[in-house]
């Protein structure tokens, strides 16, 4: 589980952050999925980015900024428009087979996922409180594996929902992504 990929990399952007930690540390780890919430415009820098980089293999742009969601989408750049549903609606349920055989072993939502904050924390999630570093602060992208394998950084990718107090009895647990820190 230590060496588990991270399959994808969730960034709240602000003007603090380097993109090129960023796409560096994806290229590092492997990681083939890049979601970045913001309201800067930075699709330039990114089409930049994404011209000279293998990994990550596709971004996903989300933003309210009308600015942002008239980019037309491109190769490996796609753009979506912010959304306000609730954690838990009709709309978040997914009936993906892969996400089925993964819910019987971890948990869909804290498993192999990487998050940074605007202030360059890196997380499990934006819900989990343990900060394994800073993007800004660190030098080398080699010191990333060691501080994801943690038990503390993984604690919520080995909890099924069969395991979980709010999911174990629900008839939509393995079709849920719930982003809610599991309780046991």
């Amino acid at each position: 589980c230590s060496n588990a990929p991270i399959e994808n990399i969730s960034l709240d952007y602000s003007s603090r952050i380097n993109l090129k930690k960023v796409f560096a540390l994806c290229s590092f780890l492997r990681t083939p999925c890049l979601i970045i919430q913001t309201e800067t415009n930075i699709l330039e820098e990114l089409e930049e980015l994404l011209s000279v980089h293998i990994l990550p293999e596709s971004v996903t742009v989300v933003s309210s900024n009308p600015e942002v969601l008239r980019h037309p989408a491109r190769f490996r750049l796609i753009v979506q428009p912010k959304s306000d549903l609730p954690f838990m609606s009709k709309e978040s349920l997914n009936s993906d087979h892969r996400l089925y055989l993964e819910s019987l072993y971890h948990h869909t939502y804290f498993n192999q996922r990487l998050h940074i904050t605007a202030n360059g924390d890196v997380k499990n999630t934006p819900e989990t409180d343990f900060i394994a570093g800073n993007l800004q602060q660190s030098h080398c992208s080699s010191d990333w594996r060691e501080r994801i394998a943690q038990p503390e950084f993984q604690r919520y990718w080995q909890v099924t929902k069969a395991q979980t107090d709010v999911c174990k009895d629900c008839e939509f647990r393995h079709l849920c992504v719930d982003n809610r820190v599991p309780e046991q």
